[in-house]
């Protein structure tokens, strides 16, 4: 059995954020990929610019209104799940302060 799963490094131990479906005292390999939370906002964040549900200030027309679909139901979960993996400011407050004074 191969799989990835994440996990968090507390107190000198990897704990797994998932449940594992091994036996106890099971011995197993771990290939250690760090992840950065700042990589995860990045992509969400350019995801977001390139469907159009954001804009930088000043690439819109303020008097122009246009309609812009919300996102899926499984596109809500998606960028739930990864932006909930970084342990980060929320979504919000990474916005707000990419744009900045209004």
């Amino acid at each position: 059995m191969s799989h990835s799963i994440p996990a968090v490094y507390e107190r000198g131990a990897f704990h797994p954020l998932t449940p594992l479906g091994l036996r106890e005292h099971q011995r197993v390999r771990i290939h250690i990929i760090a992840e950065n939370p700042q990589d995860t906002i990045d992509n969400v964040m350019e995801w977001l610019m390139q469907t159009g549900k954001i804009s930088l200030p000043g690439q819109t027309d303020p008097g122009q209104c246009e309609a812009i679909a919300p996102c899926s139901d499984a596109e809500r979960i998606a960028l739930a799940k990864a932006l909930g993996k970084t342990h980060a400011e929320p979504l919000s407050t990474v916005i707000l302060d990419d744009r900045g004074a209004w």
